[in-house]
């Protein structure tokens, strides 16, 4: 995913956690396509820049890290 309007309202969730606990030092969100974890990245880093966000995803479904490995071209 890669439009701005997607990533900013998938932020939403993150924005209302955060509303509701303030002093989080990380939060945790799902990785899936992205939208969900770049929204939640926006919101995280608008209200305290140095807040972590960590992406998960399950270990049985962990397409994001094996796009991300290196692998030989075919």
């Amino acid at each position: 995913m890669d439009a701005l309007d997607t990533h900013c309202r998938a932020g939403t969730a993150a924005r209302e956690m955060l509303q509701e606990a303030p002093r989080l030092a990380a939060i945790i969100v799902p990785v899936g396509g992205g939208g969900l974890a770049a929204g939640s990245a926006l919101a995280a880093t608008a209200h305290n820049p140095r807040l972590r966000v960590i992406g998960v995803e399950p270990a049985g479904a962990d397409d994001t890290r094996r796009g991300s490995s290196p692998s030989p071209l075919l």
